[in-house]
């Protein structure tokens, strides 16, 4: 378990809100003295610059975090660079067929919806975005001095739901033509002359038929990939990145999220299967006791490799499955 490994004690909190995030972070560590690399889901909630400040910041910068989320910023530098992203708009178009509404704050596709479909009151923290069919692919690149390293590539996958049609499902490690490798790779190095990128980011693309990618997000921190990447490039990973990336692996690599298809509380008798589970690579980020999990909330994440992507793939879902059927088969809701 990638968490454990670096870990010298592990958090968890019941509210996952900036004050307690702060707050907690600030105990841990009251004289500023520990480096801090910030990851998803806590990027998009960082209000206070001292989080990072005053600490050795082994990620992007307060400035650089709240440039990228701000969509009418770097969707117009895009723009005026030629870089092609889908169509977009801060204000609610005339006809929303075929419009999606994003929140700047969402992290694995929680906050995408549908336009014509979405119900709730949007306010300034959401945007509209242009629907496009293709490819979904994620590309991780390490950043340093403004010199970017690519690192891996991934496809992409959802898990939807009525409530979540776009929610993240997982990726796989794939291999790009040298045509589209080369296109991603001069993109990737005129954003970082453009925008100050330090650390782990990634940038999701939209790949059209025509090979023609379209950036859908840029992502200033680590996701779901960092498993992957640590499986690739062990302990280097967060000391010296010695290893190249090599675009054309014979090895694939995938990471799936399990959802709870219900209301789930862990049990004692759920404690026992998942140490069993813990014993395994296969399986991170698991539930303790007494945790409640909605349904479509995660349960935790699946790991697999194989000498294909089909093949990988296969074995996450596979093995997302039993974990879940063993859950259920000791669930004490009844839903």
């Amino acid at each position: 378990m990638l968490i454990k490994k670096f870990s010298y004690k592990i958090f968890y909190l019941e509210n996952f809100s900036a004050h307690n995030i702060n707050k907690k972070i600030n105990q841990i560590d009251k004289l500023n003295r520990k480096e801090i690399l910030i990851g998803s889901g806590v990027s998009e909630k960082i209000k206070d610059i001292n989080l990072i400040a005053h600490r050795t910041n082994l990620g992007n910068s307060f400035e650089t975090l709240k440039y990228l989320n701000d969509p009418k910023k770097i969707f117009s530098l895009l723009e005026s660079k030629k870089i092609k992203i889908p169509e977009w708009s801060i204000k609610k178009p005339k006809n929303t067929a075929g419009w999606l509404i994003k929140n700047i704050n969402s992290a694995g596709g929680t906050s995408v919806q549908n336009a014509t479909t979405f119900s709730s009151k949007s306010n300034d923290n959401f945007y509209y975005q242009k629907f496009l069919k293709g490819k979904n692919i994620s590309i991780q690149f390490y950043v340093k001095k403004n010199k970017p390293q690519i690192l891996l590539a991934c496809n992409q996958w959802t898990c939807p739901s009525k409530k979540y049609p776009y929610l993240m499902g997982g990726i796989v490690s794939t291999n790009l033509t040298p045509k589209l490798f080369s296109k991603i790779k001069e993109i990737i190095k005129v954003l970082c002359s453009l925008i100050e990128f330090n650390g782990f980011n990634s940038i999701d693309f939209l790949v059209s038929n025509d090979i023609q990618p379209f950036i859908i997000d840029i992502n200033p921190r680590p996701g779901l990939a960092i498993n992957i990447l640590y499986r690739i490039y062990g302990d280097s990973l967060f000391k010296k990145l010695k290893k190249k990336h090599s675009n054309g692996s014979k090895k694939f690599y995938c990471s799936s999220i399990v959802y709870s298809d219900k209301k789930i509380m862990i049990n004692n008798k759920q404690i026992k299967i998942l140490k069993n589970f813990s014993k395994s690579k296969n399986f991170t980020e698991l539930p303790t006791k007494d945790c409640l999990i909605l349904k479509h909330q995660p349960v935790c994440l699946v790991h697999s490799s194989s000498f294909s992507e089909k093949a990988a793939r296969k074995r996450v879902d596979k093995l997302s499955g039993f974990i879940i059927n063993k859950l259920n088969n000791y669930n004490n809701i009844n839903v």
